[in-house]
């Protein structure tokens, strides 16, 4: 997943997440990092927002690495409100 994220191939790391639903294999805060920088390179705003409302349910919300990618994302897709929003949660 990182090798395609770090070819700029963005799509091809979202498509794996649904390879990985197919198979049961559960995401880590990693995987959810990679996924978040995936949508930050296309400013996938739809998809960044799925993942973070799975991100919450998964519990890693308060992760950092998790944190900084979801601002990433925010940010690069325009939504600087939401990002704000991100980092002042991180910060509680």
């Amino acid at each position: 997943m990182t090798a395609y994220l770090q070819n700029g191939d963005f799509e091809e790391t979202l498509n794996l997440l649904t390879c990985m639903n197919q198979e049961g294999t559960m995401a880590n805060k990693f995987t959810f990092a990679v996924l978040l920088n995936a949508c930050a390179g296309i400013a996938a705003l739809k998809h960044g927002d799925i993942l973070h409302a799975r991100v919450e349910k998964l519990g890693f919300k308060n992760c950092v690495i998790v944190g900084n990618a979801l601002i990433d994302m925010y940010s690069k897709s325009g939504s600087i409100d939401s990002s704000y929003n991100v980092f002042f949660d991180m910060m509680h």
